[in-house]
């Protein structure tokens, strides 16, 4: 039975405050996942997925993830004040070893302090502290069992961003003169093509190359 958001919420942050002070890789890692995924409702991790999963590195001696669900989340936990940017680095050299249908769509490295998480699917990157996981919860929906949901919440958050680069769009529209119905009706024509590859209008990616494909100056648009 899956938990509701209120109690994913509650156990996000009673576990911060449980390891808000750990520090060791070695030593912590593999409770503090088992813990993390819990948050999550995942009672028992081995079930779903593999603790120090083997990765065979050429020309060297096997690697170990974390903690692998096969299609769902990969973790590589590091001490206190590592590089993040480099557990990546080493997390992604991992994934290119294995299967394409068994690399996990979440990506997650973490210092016990900080989250860096990566979508596969939608190549989005989210930081935040672990303190403050209780706001990001719904990142995780897919190993909470909320696979619709999360796409609800990315479809509003890349809408919101859509709207965001139009809006910055139509100022610096006006910005060099262009106003009034003449600047609504180009920017409502625009808003078409950028979503008519999507919906099969156009032949996808075909505005873009357009668009790349034009002199630099936009004379030829």
């Amino acid at each position: 039975m899956k938990l509701s958001w209120d109690e994913i919420q509650a156990n996000a942050i009673a576990f911060s405050k449980r390891w808000s002070d750990t520090r060791r890789e070695k030593a912590d890692a593999q409770p503090f996942v088992s813990e993390f995924l819990g948050v999550f409702g995942v009672d028992d991790p081995v079930k779903v997925g593999e603790r120090e999963k083997p990765v065979k590195i050429s020309g060297a001696h096997d690697r170990y993830i974390d903690f692998f669900w096969k299609g769902q989340i990969a973790i590589e936990m590091k001490s206190r004040g590592k590089d993040l940017g480099d557990a990546y680095q080493q997390l992604q050299n991992y994934m290119t070893r294995l299967p394409s249908e068994d690399v996990p769509d979440l990506w997650m490295v973490c210092d016990f302090v900080n989250i860096q998480l990566w979508r596969r699917s939608t190549s989005e990157k989210f930081t935040f502290k672990l303190k403050d996981l209780r706001k990001h919860i719904k990142r995780f929906a897919d190993i909470a069992g909320y696979t619709t949901e999360r796409t609800q919440t990315e479809r509003l958050e890349l809408n919101i961003r859509a709207a965001e680069k139009m809006a910055k769009l139509h100022d610096a529209l006006e910005a060099h003169g262009y106003e009034g119905n003449d600047l609504e009706v180009y920017l409502v024509r625009l808003l078409f093509c950028m979503f008519a590859g999507d919906t099969g209008i156009f032949p996808k990616g075909n505005f873009k190359h357009y668009i790349q494909d034009s002199r630099e100056d936009g004379s030829d648009l």
